[in-house]
């Protein structure tokens, strides 16, 4: 994955498209790619964005939920998202594609019969929350299985590519 980052506008820059980001949410980008491939703990992140407050009054860790939402609309059309990986951190993935930019969406009946781990019960489910725009761990908690086995789901399905 080949990023240009401009720290001084915040701008990111991936083949052709570009994306202007916000203060906050970009020095989260910029802990991701530092990470990259691994997870950016949030904690870490939350350290990187309020290290510098001589005061002492910092939000709570949580307000890097907040960023990463706000990053995930940013870098959308740039095909990268961030996953959420849950009890550890988050994690800068590209979006699967299908070589023009474009979010492949499988329907219902290409997840039922994926080679899969899943009840077909439980692929109907995945299929219906990740239509819906389902975070990987929202589908996760859904199911009630782990969240790297979901992830494992979604890539064998092609809705998720990760690159390494």
């Amino acid at each position: 994955m080949k990023l240009e980052l401009n720290h001084d506008e915040r701008i990111v820059r991936r083949g052709g498209s570009f994306a202007r980001i916000a203060p906050h949410p970009f020095a989260v980008l910029e802990a991701l790619v530092e990470a990259y491939p691994r997870v950016a703990r949030r904690e870490s992140i939350h350290s990187r964005l309020y290290e510098m407050r001589a005061d002492g009054d910092e939000p709570d860790v949580r307000i890097v939920n907040v960023y990463v939402c706000h990053l995930r609309r940013d870098l959308k059309p740039l095909g990268l998202t961030v996953l959420s990986v849950w009890g550890q951190g988050y994690r800068l993935v590209e979006t699967a594609s299908d070589g023009e930019g474009i979010e492949v969406e499988k329907s219902r009946s290409q997840l039922v019969h994926a080679d899969s781990d899943l009840r077909p019960a439980e692929r109907m489910r995945m299929a219906e929350l990740v239509s819906r725009g389902a975070s990987v761990t929202t589908v996760a908690r859904e199911l009630g299985k782990p969240y790297r086995k979901i992830i494992a789901e979604m890539e064998q399905a092609g809705l998720l590519r990760v690159s390494a």
